[in-house]
């Protein structure tokens, strides 16, 4: 169970280094990298199989969707308008 745990935890991370990549905005990037900063460390509770690892991650992950988010208002939509 660690092991799959610790393999979700890296696609996440993996995830958000894309992400940060990705940011238009330095304020962003600085968000997603100051997150990047627990993946060596949430990674190894995960392996371990560690259940008191779970609240760190769930606030990661909640940090994570509160940079990446799209602000009210922005344009949503992909593509030429019609």
């Amino acid at each position: 169970m660690g092991l799959l745990a610790a393999g979700t935890g890296t696609r996440f991370f993996d995830c958000t280094r894309e992400a940060g990549n990705r940011a238009p905005d330095s304020s962003v990037k600085k968000s997603l990298d100051d997150l990047l900063n627990l993946h060596d460390k949430i990674t190894a509770e995960l392996a371990k199989g560690d259940p008191a690892i779970l609240s760190e991650l769930q606030t990661s992950f909640v940090k994570t969707r509160q940079a990446t988010a799209i602000p009210a208002g922005a344009a949503t939509r992909l593509g030429p308008r019609e």
